[in-house]
């Protein structure tokens, strides 16, 4: 009798782990989670203006979507566009902000809305190998043609330096960091506060190159404020190490108050724990959350949190990528403020291999991942980019879809 209970006892135990394991696994979209394609982008073989990719999207004040398409340089030159999409219709409007450019056929890059109402961003005048701009549109004041506040970033080449999205402090003073520019060689990048009332004197705040070690070449990303005043950011490749590794990247905070040294690194990557972080995101919880390119498990990236409400930042891998679900996440991570759960995209991966919206839930004892939708290249696009929206709802923008230049996507999460 004894020998049965046992026998029983081991089989209860074998299946509770077994259904642990299994449900340790991501879980794929519920068909609550609504996919919908606000606009789509129609290529070839007539490609004109505001027919290539969307690469940028935010939510303006007035509750619409703006965004900009990437220019083509292979073939006949085609310019970006601005655009907007009225959601506040049963059915989704789309129309250019920029028809008759005055400064010639322009890149759009990052763009942001002032407090002011006033929409900022970067530009680079006709192909890449002009000098980098900052303009100004006012859409209160028609038409709402771009305008170029600056004569040009700067640049120790004359090439772009490759801004990042800029960041508001005071109104009408932004931050950014750039990618190339400084003393280091070509340049290891600098972070810039640039006010609008006086563009032209814009003012270099750091120069990584002047970083013990330098950091050198590298992405940047945009930088956030934190709740402690400071500039938080990353870049994608740091300093060589003593052991001569290229370097994996870093978190590193600003203080534009003046305390010294203003600039520190918060945590380095060894490549194995995550390499090339993306953006940031400061979590309700205080701490940092993010996604990196590569490193993890497998080698397809990661979600990590890096806790600085202690002196000695606290690293945590949150969730490894793999080929099975989704890999190499991009761009920023989003959170809305009724709940522990994270959101964001993946170029890659998924049921189809053209990358997924996902969630992460931080409310149980263990992260739990979760894909809400997947793209297939064709009907829902590819490599996914993703914002929230203030609706509760999650807007995006993806290449390729019925189209074959790209579209902007809705996911009803309410």
């Amino acid at each position: 009798m004894l020998r049965i209970k046992l026998k029983f006892f081991w089989k209860l135990l074998v299946l509770l782990e077994l259904f642990a394991f299994l449900a340790s696994f991501p879980t794929v979209a519920t068909a609550s989670k609504k996919f919908e394609i606000l606009h789509t982008f129609v290529g070839d073989p007539l490609p004109q203006i505001g027919t290539i990719p969307p690469i940028w999207l935010i939510q303006a004040k007035d509750g619409n979507l703006y965004g900009s398409t990437f220019g083509r340089l292979n073939g006949p030159f085609i310019p970006s566009t601005l655009f907007k999409i009225d959601i506040s219709k049963p059915t989704p409007t789309y129309s250019d902000l920029n028809l008759d450019v005055e400064f010639g056929a322009p890149n759009f890059f990052h763009f942001v809305q002032s407090r002011n109402g006033i929409f900022y961003g970067t530009a680079v005048e006709g192909t890449f190998a002009g000098p980098e701009y900052l303009f100004q549109i006012n859409t209160s004041v028609p038409p709402p043609l771009p305008t170029f506040v600056t004569q040009s970033l700067p640049s120790s080449t004359g090439d772009p330096t490759f801004v990042s999205e800029l960041l508001e402090g005071e109104t009408g003073v932004f931050y950014a960091t750039t990618t190339f520019g400084g003393n280091f060689l070509e340049g290891a990048g600098m972070i810039l506060q640039i006010n609008t009332a006086n563009p032209a004197n814009f003012k270099v705040l750091h120069d990584f190159s002047d970083d013990d070690p330098p950091i050198p070449l590298g992405r940047k990303s945009g930088l956030i404020w934190g709740t402690d005043g400071k500039l938080y950011g990353t870049t994608c490749r740091s300093a060589a190490s003593e052991n001569g590794d290229l370097g994996n990247g870093v978190v590193f905070s600003f203080d534009v108050n003046g305390a010294t040294p203003a600039s520190r690194v918060l945590h380095r990557f060894d490549g194995i724990h995550g390499t090339c972080p993306q953006g940031l995101l400061q979590g309700r919880d205080g701490k940092l959350y993010g996604t990196t390119d590569g490193g993890g498990s497998a080698n397809q990236g990661l979600i990590f949190s890096l806790d600085i409400t202690r002196f000695n930042p606290v690293y945590r891998v949150l969730h490894n990528f793999h080929n099975t679900v989704a890999v190499h996440p991009r761009g920023k991570l989003v959170q809305f403020l009724n709940g522990k759960k994270l959101y964001g995209a993946t170029a890659s991966g998924g049921r189809h291999g053209k990358g997924t919206v996902f969630r992460l839930d931080l409310s149980g004892k263990k992260p739990r991942y979760t894909v809400i939708h997947t793209f297939d290249g064709i009907q829902s696009g590819s490599k996914p980019t993703v914002i929230k929206g203030r609706n509760g709802n999650l807007y995006g923008a993806a290449l390729e879809g019925p189209g074959g230049a790209g579209l902007v996507y809705r996911i009803n999460l309410n």
